[in-house]
């Protein structure tokens, strides 16, 4: 069974840290996420939900004031299978410092390994189009996003390989470099009229570091509410 998130918890954090009287940073465009990837898997061909656990590995890099470097990884398993979902790509984005939308376009790249069945392993590489949107509250980052996924032929085929991708999530900011990230999230891929949808959550840390574009200064942070203080920005940022 999918493990839940501790709903209790991340809404208390939620309510804890959208109060007025901390300190609001501006939105970042430079840190990497970590994060537990918990999906079920339905295809057409199947009256079945399959579940599968992973990771995700996310990075963004801020080169200059609009323009950012993008790159996500995700892997899953279930039973004897692994599937892998990899994209690296450019992405420009508004410069409010409280809301970002946000366009971008990525090379795309699908693994399939299937240990009962290695003939059937597969990689399938692609591109992706980009779109979505950040809102930043006191201590709270607010994010959506929809991906469309083209990796053109199935490999030895004529069958078309298409998809997309989608979610929703909250980045609650714990310290000035920390941040506590969860996101629902769809994953759809299509092979001509055969369909299958992966729907999860992920819940990890986000580290904030900081580039020659992005500011080198962060005061804001739940838990410095709490118990006080601030965490000095490392010397030089």
């Amino acid at each position: 069974m999918i493990r839940r998130l501790p709903l209790t918890l991340l809404a208390t954090l939620l309510a804890g840290a959208a109060t007025p009287a901390l300190a609001k940073d501006a939105l970042s465009s430079t840190y990497w996420d970590a994060a537990y990837l918990s999906s079920e898997i339905e295809g057409d061909d199947s009256s079945e939900k399959v579940e599968a656990e992973g990771f995700r590995l996310g990075l963004n890099l801020g080169l200059m004031p609009f323009l950012n470097f993008t790159a996500d990884y995700d892997q899953l398993r279930d039973h004897q299978d692994r599937t892998g979902y990899g994209s690296a790509g450019l992405a420009y984005h508004t410069q409010h410092p409280e809301y970002q939308f946000f366009g971008g376009v990525t090379y795309e790249r699908a693994e399939f390994d299937h240990n009962d069945a290695p003939q059937t392993d597969a990689e399938e590489d692609g591109f992706g189009v980009e779109i979505g949107g950040r809102y930043m509250l006191p201590n709270v980052e607010l994010h959506a996003s929809y991906r469309y996924l083209d990796y053109g032929k199935v490999d030895r085929t004529e069958l078309d390989f298409k998809g997309s991708r989608y979610g929703v999530g909250a980045d609650v900011q714990l310290c000035p470099w920390w941040s506590l990230v969860a996101d629902y999230r769809v994953r759809q891929l299509k092979v001509d009229d055969s369909t299958a949808d992966y729907t999860g959550f992920t819940v990890g840390f986000r580290r904030y570091f900081v580039s020659g574009t992005d500011r080198g200064a962060r005061s804001g942070g739940l838990l410095n509410g709490l118990f006080g203080g601030g965490e000095e920005a490392p010397a030089g940022e």
